[in-house]
């Protein structure tokens, strides 16, 4: 009887290893080391070109999620993802500068941050619920105007060079 249930446990053994080898082999062979799977785990995966460059990431981290574009030298030109549950998506120019910020987080504060070419805040739009802004900054990142709505309640407000309001209007 032993025998018997053993026989049994190694034949449903190489009936699910067979499955599963059937369910891991490729559905399809297109040329040369091109294999297509159904499914592919992993936690990092990098595309790269005929020339071995990377020209796209995609990565887990903790419970974050990324997906990054290269350009031809490498550059990060865009990036996309989930950061400490908030949604991101930034555009860089050609140096890598990331330039365009676009998010959205879990309290429902949107938010579109133009920067300068050093990476510096220039110009962001933001809204939450009946609340929006845009904020206008320097060259040196300090906020000088801002133009916003709380409900139907328009204001205009003027900052120093210390982000001191100089005016407010109402």
């Amino acid at each position: 009887m032993q025998r018997l249930a053993t026989v049994g446990l190694v034949a449903l053994g190489v009936v699910i290893g067979a499955g599963i080898s059937e369910w891991l082999r490729p559905r399809e062979a297109v040329g040369a080391n091109k294999i297509t799977y159904d499914v592919l785990y992993a936690r990092y995966i990098v595309l790269v070109d005929e020339k071995g460059t990377k020209r796209a990431m995609m990565g887990t981290k903790g419970g974050d999620v990324m997906l990054g574009f290269f350009d031809a030298q490498e550059n990060p030109r865009v990036s996309m993802g989930v950061i400490d549950g908030s949604a991101m998506m930034g555009l860089s120019d050609p140096d890598g500068t990331e330039r365009v910020q676009l998010s959205l987080a879990p309290n429902r504060v949107c938010s579109l941050a133009m920067l300068g070419t050093t990476g510096r805040r220039g110009v962001i739009l933001g809204c939450q619920d009946d609340v929006s802004s845009l904020a206008f900054y320097d060259a040196r990142a300090r906020r000088r105007a801002l133009l916003g709505t709380a409900g139907s309640t328009p204001s205009l407000q003027f900052f120093d060079a210390a982000e001191k309001r100089t005016l407010a209007l109402p």
